[in-house]
């Protein structure tokens, strides 16, 4: 369990209290994996919550679900029929934004990479989508890299770096060529945890509220509705920016 998952996890059991016990279980970003969990698991809870990290359509497995008892959390599943719960970033509405918030500094950079890496990581394709439209509206030149290491690492490079193994590359390459991030490049995390607080003397950082999120769930599963809410998503400015 990587770090923002495990505060909404605390978050979301904290919440809950001692009453309910809970069972977690890994897909791994893996489709054939996650329907096979859902199907053997269906029956045996009174509740299921699910964070559907795919870009793929699973609506048909989750539908099997008993009506009522089921929560979304991090990512909605549009087409799914049956009214659920779900408490979820609404990824290319987010990117967009925090990034717009924080122009006056984007704006020194000449290009910006998104690391779209998807081993092991869920990148969404409304994350993708929100960062293009960003960059083609305020006419800034832009890529999209599988690795830091797959273009020339040179000052006036800003990276978005959604997994933490690209943040590290591009904290370690920095400081291999001794390039001041901030100043000669440019680098944003994704998803708030406290190490990224102090790391590199504070990583920017584009982030929900897992916290809120874990709080917000544990509601949803005490009163369960058939509620949609979208979970607040901001800039974090800080010295790698």
């Amino acid at each position: 369990m990587n770090g923002y998952k495990e505060v909404l996890y605390r978050s979301f059991v904290e919440n809950l209290g001692i009453n309910y016990r809970v069972d977690i279980y890994f897909h791994y970003y893996n489709q054939e994996v996650f329907e096979n969990l859902i199907r053997e698991k269906n029956g045996q809870y009174s509740f299921y919550v699910i964070m559907p990290h795919f870009n793929t359509d699973v609506s048909k497995v989750v539908q099997d679900l008993p009506s009522g008892r089921i929560l979304l959390i991090d990512n909605d599943i549009p087409a799914l029929k049956k009214k659920v719960a779900a408490i979820y970033q609404n990824f290319e509405k987010d990117i967009y934004a925090a990034l717009t918030e924080g122009i006056d500094l984007l704006k020194k950079y000449k290009q910006i990479f998104l690391i779209k890496n998807t081993r092991f990581q869920f990148i969404p394709d409304g994350m993708v989508r929100g960062f293009c439209h960003f960059c083609e509206q305020n006419k800034i030149k832009y890529n999209l890299i599988p690795d830091v290491r797959s273009v020339p690492f040179i000052p006036g490079n800003a990276y978005i770096a959604v997994a933490d193994n690209d943040l590290i590359s591009v904290i370690r390459m920095a400081k291999e060529k001794q390039f001041v991030l901030g100043e000669e490049i440019g680098l944003i995390s994704y998803d708030e945890t406290p190490l990224k607080e102090v790391l590199a003397g504070g990583i920017t950082v584009i982030s929900t509220d897992f916290k809120a999120m874990g709080e917000i769930a544990a509601s949803l599963v005490k009163d369960p509705r058939p509620a949609k809410i979208e979970n607040k998503c901001f800039l974090i400015r800080r010295k790698t920016l």
